[in-house]
């Protein structure tokens, strides 16, 4: 990242972004991986006192339309400052959460056992789908390699009736699924020269929430919660909600832990910084408690 110094207080940095190299106006003790990250969130706007002032400005005017300072001299002292804060890197401000709504159930209902079966079966059905994925490449690889192994007439190679590896192969390669149109691609593909069956092993769905329960998990809950890491066990809805709504999240972003021996409930929230980026202000995550002094747990 090159420098440039300027009398304003900020400099001219060039930073190398991912399809290009970029000229911006920003503090001159910003690494080259915050000045990216903030590039990314001021949506590719590169004069980031330009950005900020701009994002300051409307957040000032939202804040005083909702009673939030007072005067002229509030106002004034709440945009510099916060203006300053950004800029200084003391402050971080990122977009909020797109959530989702997450059916909640009440354990020991119908309702609920048909939600976590079908959870469950969901999870279930993209394990296999992934799995199964990988071990039709692998079949299919297999018959381009008994292909290219063969030694001898290169028609007699490809021809399964003379190449007993590639029948074996082209005949596990049904077994899995594959039809004779993709066995005969496999095998035409090794004939052309091509070493590889090329094939995206579809991943699972990202992790997240699917499934709210609340009260006291049976067994057939804590089973399915620990199998798909898709539902969470809350005290009740109106706690996950709560907890959610102070720390302006989703609600299935808050996860719940009953830690029985300690006689207490453990909420994890998602880190908004990974842990040691210059950004990050508290490491251990340990000063996140705060806002829930007053919560009162039923």
């Amino acid at each position: 990242m090159g420098r440039e110094a300027s009398e304003a207080g900020l400099e001219s940095l060039f930073v190398e972004l991912s399809d290009r190299v970029a000229a911006a106006q920003a503090p001159g003790h910003w690494t080259g991986a915050r000045l990216e990250a903030w590039i990314d969130w001021a949506a590719g706007e590169t004069d980031m006192s330009q950005a900020v002032a701009d994002y300051v400005e409307a957040l000032t005017a939202n804040a005083q339309a909702r009673g939030l300072v007072k005067d002229v001299r509030a106002r004034t002292l709440f945009r510099d400052e916060l203006t300053e804060a950004l800029l200084a890197g003391v402050l971080a401000i990122g977009h909020a959460p797109a959530g989702r709504p997450i059916p909640v159930a009440e354990i020991g209902t119908p309702e609920c056992t048909c939600a976590v079966l079908a959870v469950t079966s969901a999870h279930r059905g993209e394990t296999a789908a992934n799995a199964a994925a990988g071990e039709f490449g692998r079949r299919m690889q297999a018959i381009m390699d008994a292909v290219l192994r063969c030694e001898g007439d290169a028609e007699a190679c490809a021809d399964p009736q003379h190449n007993p590896s590639l029948a074996r192969a082209a005949e596990a390669a049904r077994t899995a699924g594959a039809s004779d149109g993709l066995i005969t691609e496999a095998i035409a593909l090794a004939r052309s020269g091509e070493t590889a069956w090329d094939i995206e092993v579809p991943q699972p769905r990202v992790a997240g929430v699917r499934l709210i329960v609340s009260g006291a998990a049976d067994e057939a809950v804590a089973r399915a919660t620990w199998a798909t890491g898709a539902i969470v066990v809350a005290p009740d809805c109106a706690t996950g909600e709560r907890i959610a709504a102070i720390y302006n999240l989703p609600v299935e972003h808050v996860q719940f832990f009953h830690c029985d021996h300690a006689r207490a409930i453990k909420a994890s929230i998602p880190r908004p910084i990974t842990q040691g980026d210059v950004s990050d202000t508290d490491g251990h995550g340990g000063q996140q408690y705060a806002p829930l002094i007053d919560l009162e747990i039923p």
